[in-house]
């Protein structure tokens, strides 16, 4: 009866550490480290690339005024 009870509260509290789909907390931690750098990467190709352009639209327009002088 006792051996019982043990496993009947190790589900229990098995079933309280889970908490999204299924997942423990180290495992929702654990994939949202995983997913965060793929996530920085794309956030810091978006930023570079505008400010490339930004600055190839500055040196253009540089480039036509020194020709026109």
């Amino acid at each position: 009866m006792v051996l019982r009870d043990q496993s009947t509260m190790t589900k229990h509290s098995d079933s309280l550490n889970r908490c999204f789909c299924g997942l423990t907390p180290r495992e929702v931690l654990s994939l949202i480290g995983s997913l965060l750098l793929p996530f920085m990467l794309g956030v810091f190709t978006i930023v570079v690339t505008l400010h490339q352009q930004k600055v190839s639209v500055q040196q253009r327009l540089e480039d036509r005024h020194l020709v026109r002088e």
